[in-house]
This record gives C-alpha cells, sequence and structure tokens, in this order.
C-alpha cells in the first residue's frame, strides 16, 4: 500500500513536467521511474540491516556447534583411515525434486493454499496495477 502511495505521489509530481513531455519516453518519465526504484531500496536496505544484526537464536546456535562438532568427527574419521589425507568424504546428496513430489507437497490443503493464496496474490497485484 505504501509502494502505490509513493508511486502515485511521485507521478503526481511529475504530472506537469510529463504532460507538457512529447512522449512516454521523455526524461521526467525516466527521472520518475528513477526515484520510484531509488526509494524501494529504502525499505529492504533496513530490513537487511536488521537481518544482518539479528543475534541467532540458541538453538540455532547450538544447532550449528553440534553440526561442527560431527563435520570434525568425519574429517578426524578420514584422515586417520589410510594415511591419505586427500581421501575424499562420502556426503550424500539430496534426491532431486521432480513433478511428482511437486504435486504431492503441493496436493495436501495445507501446503496447496499457500501456493494458492501466493500466486493469487501476485496476480491480483499484476491486474491492479
Amino acid at each position: 500500500m505504501a509502494a502505490a502511495i509513493v508511486g502515485l505521489c511521485v507521478v503526481k509530481g511529475f504530472a506537469s513536467a510529463i504532460a507538457a513531455g512529447p512522449s512516454l519516453h521523455s526524461p521526467y518519465v525516466d527521472n520518475a521511474w528513477r526515484i520510484l526504484i531509488g526509494l524501494g531500496i529504502v525499505p529492504g536496505s533496513i530490513a537487511l540491516y536488521f537481518r544482518l544484526t539479528i543475534p541467532e537464536t540458541p538453538h540455532y546456535a547450538k544447532d550449528m556447534e553440534n553440526r561442527a562438532i560431527q563435520d570434525a568427527k568425519v574429517i578426524e574419521k578420514s584422515d586417520s583411515g589410510s594415511g591419505n589425507n586427500s581421501q575424499e568424504v562420502d556426503v550424500a546428496a539430496p534426491p532431486k525434486a521432480g513433478w511428482t513430489e511437486f504435486f504431492r507437497h503441493f496436493g495436501k490443503w495445507e501446503n496447496g493454499k499457500v501456493l494458492f493464496g501466493c500466486a493469487w496474490s501476485w496476480f491480483a497485484l499484476d491486474v491492479a496495477f
């Protein structure tokens, strides 16, 4: 809602210059577009700052500590195996997702309604603009 209001204010501020211009390719339209894109950076930058400075939860920190301990054990085990330090450690790759997994996951109502709600919101926003 705030983005639409800011966009309306910027366009209203350039309205007389745009109306007097010869076409939609006037420099005033370009300037209005650049101002809108530049203003869009502000909330994203604020959110990024807070996301990067937020402290991690104790649960996540403990999980990362446990993973580090497990990784150290795997490396120690692989190094002591044959005396060859360049030995590769086999790590199981996650399975590739396909259409069957997609339909199985989003076929459940609790997952499908989230996908539908997100897709409908984007569609409605595109129609409105």
